[in-house]
C-alpha cells in the first residue's frame, strides 16, 4: 500500500561521455572510485549499471554499437527521491485557481 500517490517529479541528473579502455575502470561521478559493473539484461548487452562500493552512488550507463564511448549517468539517491516525492506531496498549491464561476460573478 502507497503512502502517498503516484507521482512524477522532476530531478537533475550528472551525466557525461566517457571513452571505454580495455582493462580500465569505469569511474564514479561522486567520488571517481572504480563503479561494479552489473549486467540486468542479457538480452540487451549495451546498459548496464555500475555501483560504488566506496560512496554507494549508482550509476547508468549505455555503451554505444561502436564499444568505445559509453554514457555514464549518476542517479540520484533514494533520500534525494524520497524527499523530492514528500515535499511535493505536502506542499500547498501556491496560487489556487478561482473557478470560472468565481471570476464571473464579480
Amino acid at each position: 500500500m502507497s503512502l502517498v500517490p503516484s507521482q512524477i517529479i522532476q530531478t537533475s541528473i550528472s551525466a557525461d561521455w566517457v571513452r571505454l579502455a580495455e582493462g580500465e575502470p569505469i569511474l564514479c561521478r561522486h567520488c571517481e572510485a572504480a563503479l561494479e559493473l552489473h549486467q540486468p539484461d542479457a538480452y540487451d548487452p549495451d546498459r548496464w549499471l555500475g555501483t560504488c562500493h566506496a560512496c554507494g552512488s549508482w550509476h547508468v550507463i549505455g555503451i554505444r554499437e561502436d564499444g568505445v564511448d559509453a554514457v555514464v549517468a549518476l542517479m540520484p539517491t533514494a533520500e534525494i527521491i524520497a524527499e523530492a516525492t514528500l515535499n511535493r506531496a505536502v506542499r500547498p498549491d501556491p496560487a489556487p485557481k478561482k473557478s470560472r464561476k468565481m471570476r464571473d460573478s464579480r
